[in-house]
């Protein structure tokens, strides 16, 4: 069986880009072929006409597998709040036309709002499990392909690029944005292999898609989320959750768009075929359609950087019902050191187990650290001071909301792995909480924490009024499922990438699907 086509949106939104080829190339414009381009010229991508669909806000209040099972949510929400539902998700095939997973779930879609904030406040009060982007309408226009010179190469609603030569054809996508909204973010130059889809999305603005086959996607996905250099039974376990969590999520994360997949952390990390070594290539054949599964089910395969020495539970990240496999594990060896630590769910136990930088396999301050590693040597514990008036700015600018003087930083939840799930912000103004872990670490950094997992240190003045805080932490990342520096470090230990996989995934097991 062949391995599935996927669509990744490598730009979501933009008013202009830049392309170019590694040889020649054909434009189709609305499925007519309309020109032939040449290798390492520069063709601009423009408007020609926009229109942007009705943006609005819903809450995402359950996901359902009958849409009878939203009759009590009509009931409860109806006579204030509009219910819809919506089918989101696909059916894979192969390329031969087979079948390979049916991911199609039902979402109960409660309210309509024009403000995300109004939304936000839905979702807290009925304890949902997100806010989405929706549209009433959609995005219309065309877009226009300028040559070198600026002559009009094709006006079209949709054009693609596809390389002449489907081997060793690629097309580079210049200034392709990067980590947005993380410390990290940046542009990039990437090469991709298949064909480049350009068109307007329902915002108005250009979207660039690349279609080409799963397994050439992993090639690249293994090598963008671990690094290249990384041993070859982490890429194949990189590659095996990374397949995993693909054919579970395609149309779901992105239901409204034309796209399949992001290729950003949102979705997973994808910088086209300029990161693939033998290596990368080697690790997707060796692991040919193998996923994960769960009582015959593809599994869920989610993952983050660094744990911390801890895993989090599915439902203290995602608000959703809990998942067998993605339980908190004590990611180490010998677990008795962090064992007293666990769970790490009171203030006592997080605090301690922050501080004792335990010798968990994701540990990146041991000696003889791999060098491709070092770029987060400084992420398995770490700490952020701020002067008081420093961070009451940062939370009016990231919440939209004025607390005034910041009196103090107070958790009401935290999972197992100590990250916090619910936390406060007690102002002199006014108290406002924040609920999940991605919004506690965007509402306390000017880009974004590395994790929740942390305690405060806060120095008051002779008055009790905070001069500062500093915040302790531990990981980076949201810590469900597999922890790739953990993963990283066990392959270096020569544990095979089963092992590793079952060590995350408890209860899972191994199968080829394609």
């Amino acid at each position: 069986m062949n391995a599935p086509q996927i669509r990744i949106g490598i730009i979501q939104n933009t008013q202009e880009l830049v392309f170019s080829a590694t040889g020649p190339f054909t434009l189709v414009a609305d499925g007519r072929k309309v020109y032939v381009g040449e290798q390492n010229q520069r063709f601009k991508v423009k408007i020609a006409s926009a229109t942007s669909g009705g943006l609005v806000y819903r809450v995402l209040a359950r996901k359902l597998k009958e849409e009878q099972q939203v009759k009590e949510l009509k009931e409860k929400f109806d006579s204030k709040y509009p219910v819809e539902t919506r089918k989101v998700g696909k059916k894979i095939e192969s390329r031969d036309g087979k079948l390979i997973h049916d991911n199609t779930e039902i979402w109960a879609l409660v309210g309509k709002f024009s403000s995300k904030s109004e939304a936000l406040k839905l979702c807290d009060e009925i304890s949902g499990i997100q806010v989405v982007d929706d549209f009433i309408s959609r995005g219309e226009g065309s877009i226009k392909i300028l040559t070198p010179d600026g002559r009009e190469a094709a006006t079209a609603n949709i054009a693609q690029i596809e390389p002449i030569d489907a081997v060793s054809g690629r097309v580079c996508v210049f200034n392709v944005p990067v980590g947005k909204g993380f410390h990290w973010e940046h542009s990039e130059d990437q090469l991709f292999r298949g064909k480049i889809e350009f068109r307007i999305n329902n915002y108005g603005g250009i979207a660039a898609i690349n279609e080409l086959p799963l397994n050439e996607y992993l090639a690249s996905v293994n090598s963008s989320e671990a690094r290249p250099q990384a041993p070859l039974e982490l890429l194949k376990a990189q590659t095996v959750v990374a397949r995993g969590t693909a054919l579970v999520t395609m149309g779901r994360h992105h239901f409204n768009e034309p796209f399949d997949l992001c290729n950003s952390d949102h979705c997973q990390v994808y910088k086209g075929s300029g990161v693939e070594k033998s290596k990368s290539i080697e690790a997707v054949n060796s692991t040919f359609g193998e996923v994960l599964t769960h009582k015959g089910e593809i599994c869920d395969t989610r993952f983050a950087a660094i744990c911390g020495g801890i895993t989090e539970n599915f439902e203290n990240v995602w608000f959703e019902e809990s998942k067998p496999y993605l339980t908190s594990i004590i990611d180490a060896a010998d677990i008795s050191e962090i064992e007293k630590f666990f769970p790490a769910d009171t203030e006592e136990r997080a605090k301690n187990f922050i501080d004792a930088e335990s010798q968990s396999y994701c540990n990146t301050l041991r000696e003889g650290l791999p060098a491709y590693l070092n770029y987060a040597k400084n992420c398995f514990r770490w700490q952020v001071s701020y002067k008081r008036e420093e961070l009451e700015q940062i939370i009016k600018e990231k919440t939209g909301k004025d607390i005034r003087r910041l009196l103090d930083i107070l958790p009401l939840k935290r999972g197992n792995s100590g990250r916090i799930i619910n936390l406060e912000l007690k102002g002199d103004k006014r108290t406002i909480k924040i609920r999940s872990e991605l919004a506690i670490r965007m509402a306390l950094s000017k880009s974004c924490l590395l994790s929740s997992c942390f305690y405060v240190e806060t120095k008051r003045d002779k008055n009790g009024i905070p001069v500062s805080f500093t915040l302790h932490g531990a990981g980076w990342g949201h810590g469900v499922g597999m922890c790739q520096i953990g993963a990283a470090l066990m392959a270096e230990q020569g544990k095979k990438y089963r092992e590793i996989l079952h060590h995350y995934y408890r209860d899972s097991r191994i199968k080829k699907v394609y």
